[in-house]
């Protein structure tokens, strides 16, 4: 597909971004929220603790979601051993991320060590798709996202004690009522969403 059709490549890539940020920032921001008590549900009171690397972590989610489809275009693209250099150069630097955070900080230090490789990537990704494909990442409509993100830290805010399963289900609510409510199925990101699914 890479070597037949440059243009289809760099739609695809252009178009999936927003999605994936749709599906990734709710994620990202409903556990930075619950990362307490979420912990402590599935892991005991001897795991409480655990909560601080758990929100350290989930900022990574982003950059793992946004590299998988760039990731698969540029192995397409034969790009193989430029993209395992990146991935090599992210081992270092966790390495040696590692060596000075951990003695610090302990499993938050290797947390923070271990995101810091995944946006690194991502960098370093996207900078390779920019040059193979002529990439160019529009931010227009990223609000919606944002102010539902918002609505839903407010629901899940509000129903505080009310139970984590409760408030997992407010939030996922809370986030879905508002894309709708701020016009998602008549986005441009919408419509694009159905053209590739139906290509």
């Amino acid at each position: 597909m890479v070597g037949r059709d440059t243009q289809g490549v760099r739609d695809l890539l252009e178009g999936t971004w927003k999605p994936m940020l749709a599906l990734g920032l709710p994620l990202l921001v409903g556990t930075v929220i619950l990362a307490d008590p979420l912990m402590l549900a599935l892991f005991g009171a001897e795991f409480g603790d655990a909560g601080a690397v758990l929100k350290i972590l989930i900022l990574g989610s982003l950059p793992l979601l946004w590299i998988y489809i760039p990731n698969q275009a540029l192995l397409a693209a034969d790009l193989v051993f430029p993209l395992a250099r990146v991935y090599g150069l992210s081992v270092l630097v966790n390495v040696i991320v590692n060596f000075f955070l951990i003695p610090r900080w302990g499993s938050v230090g290797a947390a923070v060590s271990t995101v810091i490789c995944e946006w690194l990537n991502l960098a370093l990704v996207v900078g390779m798709i920019r040059r193979e494909f002529g990439l160019s990442l529009s931010c227009e409509g990223l609000w919606r996202y944002i102010l539902a993100a918002v609505m839903m830290s407010v629901g899940v805010w509000l129903s505080r004690d009310q139970g984590l399963a409760i408030e997992i289900l407010i939030g996922i609510a809370a986030y879905v009522c508002g894309l709708l409510l701020l016009g998602y199925l008549r986005s441009a990101d919408m419509l694009t969403v159905r053209r590739l699914l139906t290509q």
